[in-house]
């Protein structure tokens, strides 16, 4: 019965949060045509991709990762490192959560009529790229996810970083990357890509994709898993076990 009202109370939490984001910005555009280069729906499109990934990510391996740096406080985190399996993947997927799975439906019925709202295509090439660019973003989001994490390894507490590190998803997830210019640009679509997170597969969803996008979608998600399955590597070498 406790499970099933945090359930029902977790799915209307983030439901309210998602409909109050998409009437702000329902106001804004009652007073504009444009944000930058995004049209209402366009925008709306935007918010339910990022609210797809990011409860796609919740159902999967968020909380999974998020648990890292007790583990390593409390010592379970030999548990997972004697495993003969691969002991970052064994975390992360150890549990799901299904309390977001209604929120990933909403996020697609909501981009459903933001895109045909927009009078967008369906066709099958175009969704299928839609579809395969979140699966991509979903493993950035990933590898930024275990990055921070990783820094658990030589601090005792990373609460005020992930402060911080959630700070930035919820700011990225109201301004598109495509809208920062000069450092910012730099700063949150290639050192600390959250920008791209759902600008990639909203943007190209609308306006196609070069081979130049491609090209960098590719060098930057490599680029990311590389790193964070490097960084994690590295760590586990300087992770104290609790019987030593």
């Amino acid at each position: 019965m406790m499970y099933k009202e945090s359930f029902i109370g977790g799915f209307f939490v983030n439901l309210s949060l998602f409909v109050v984001q998409l009437m702000f910005f329902a106001v804004i555009y009652d007073n504009t045509f444009l944000i930058g280069e995004w049209s209402k729906y366009q925008f709306i499109f935007f918010i339910g991709t990022y609210n797809l990934i990011i409860n796609f990510a919740m159902m999967f391996f968020y909380f999974g990762i998020i648990k890292i740096p007790q583990l390593i406080r409390n010592g379970k985190m030999d548990y997972y490192i004697l495993k003969p399996c691969n002991s970052l993947l064994y975390i992360s997927f150890e549990n799901f959560d299904l309390s977001s799975f209604p929120m990933v439906i909403f996020s697609i019925i909501i981009t459903i009529y933001a895109a045909i709202s927009e009078n967008t295509r369906l066709d099958l090439l175009n969704v299928s790229l839609y579809i395969a660019l979140l699966f991509l973003m979903c493993l950035l989001y990933y590898d930024l996810l275990v990055l921070v994490r990783c820094i658990s390894f030589y601090t005792v507490d990373i609460s005020g970083l992930e402060s911080v590190e959630w700070s930035l998803t919820e700011l990225n997830m109201k301004i598109p990357g495509t809208m920062y210019k000069g450092f910012l640009k730099y700063l949150f679509c290639i050192i600390l890509p959250y920008g791209l997170v759902a600008t990639i597969p909203s943007y190209v969803f609308f306006n196609g994709i070069s081979t130049k996008v491609a090209l960098f979608i590719a060098c930057i998600v490599s680029l990311f898993s590389f790193l964070a399955n490097t960084v994690w590597k590295y760590s586990l070498r300087h992770y104290r076990s609790a019987s030593s």
